[in-house]
């Protein structure tokens, strides 16, 4: 109200501390809230900001000390490799601009080095970002020559409190239709 915000304004700055939050923080664990109860219902492993070490004799004073996935589902012989990305991507679909061009770049490096640590030749990866409704959209990469390609799924998660319910339940849908798709589970085991 406008009296409260009289009285804060009343006070001098030096009795408040500031204080910021980081939404790339907040929207990486609600993912990993999110792909935990998804996890539950399908009965997978879920692994959170693991960390794969550098094994080097030389590592320059720049280089990577380890790669940290937010999220590796297992189940058998399937992994599923997920980062969250709090980026404006989904948003802004037709936008051609350097920027997103860049990042995306940027992130698809990132999801297939995490992929790499996958077994098989079937790879699986999802690029988790902010949308206004649940959805995803498949980009498949090939290597002609190894036989070897990985599926990036690029999601759309609504960030809200309001009906984390419903999103929760969707993702569920979502998730059984991929794995269907990827032949992980048939439509007789779902």
């Amino acid at each position: 109200t406008k009296e409260q915000g009289n009285v804060i304004l009343s006070y001098e700055r030096t009795h408040f501390k500031a204080w910021r939050i980081d939404f790339s923080t907040v929207f990486e664990k609600y993912i990993q809230y999110l792909f935990m109860e998804l996890s539950k219902k399908f009965g997978w492993d879920i692994k959170q900001n693991i960390k794969f070490p550098v094994q080097s004799t030389y590592l320059p004073g720049w280089g990577l000390n380890y790669f940290e996935p937010d999220i590796i589902l297992s189940k058998g012989i399937y992994s599923i490799a997920i980062d969250a990305k709090y980026k404006p991507h989904l948003f802004n679909i037709q936008s051609s601009s350097d920027y997103l061009k860049t990042e995306h770049r940027f992130d698809l490096h990132q999801i297939t080095a995490y992929c790499a640590f996958q077994e098989g030749k079937q790879k699986i990866g999802f690029l988790c970002y902010p949308s206004t409704t649940l959805h995803w959209r498949k980009l498949r990469y090939s290597n002609n020559h190894s036989s070897t390609e990985v599926g990036i799924y690029l999601f759309g998660i609504p960030i809200t409190s309001s009906n984390i319910k419903k999103i929760t339940v969707d993702l569920h849908e979502e998730f059984e239709k991929i794995l269907i798709n990827e032949k992980i589970i048939s439509t007789t085991n779902s």
